[in-house]
């Protein structure tokens, strides 16, 4: 594989994470239009669960400054998350908001900036809480093949 399997497995269990149940429906379309090398360099991904809730994904490995931005809306507010560590100049961001009854912004949170690696630091401290609580805390294995059934799915379905 390409961009869906390098990057895109991540942003999958990221959506699998937010989402309320396992995605039922995926939809994709690849593009192999700039490396030229035999596997996908762009990858978007819908995908729809039994709630009607959806993911749109689109990873890329035509860029060579890397971006990174994620947002998630529900009935009641939105977070948005971009940037990733050090490769990028302004850091990590997480920006919340509240909607009110009509759906509409009533209050935006404070901007956070996020500590570059931190993510990392605390992905370690829960696999070594796992370890000595011989409980898994965080992904598990079958979290891992049900990103790459996704991935399967979309392979096909392209």
């Amino acid at each position: 594989g390409g961009a869906l399997m390098d990057q895109g497995v991540h942003v999958i269990d990221l959506a699998r994470w937010f989402l309320s149940s396992e995605p039922n429906k995926v939809k994709s379309f690849t593009s192999n239009k700039y490396w030229e090398s035999g596997v996908e360099d762009n990858a978007f991904v819908l995908l729809k669960n039994k709630d009607k809730q959806t993911a749109s994904l689109h990873v890329s490995i035509t860029e060579w400054s890397p971006t990174f931005l994620m947002e998630v809306v529900g009935t009641k507010g939105y977070c948005k998350i971009s940037g990733f560590g050090k490769k990028y100049d302004d850091g990590e961001t997480l920006t919340t908001g509240a909607l009110d009854k009509n759906h509409k912004i009533s209050k935006q949170y404070k901007k956070y900036k996020v500590v570059p690696f931190d993510s990392v630091r605390k992905e370690l401290d829960c696999f070594v809480r796992s370890i000595k609580k011989k409980k898994n805390m965080g992904p598990s294995g079958a979290d891992g093949v049900g990103v790459l059934e996704i991935v399967k799915k979309a392979y096909k379905n392209e």
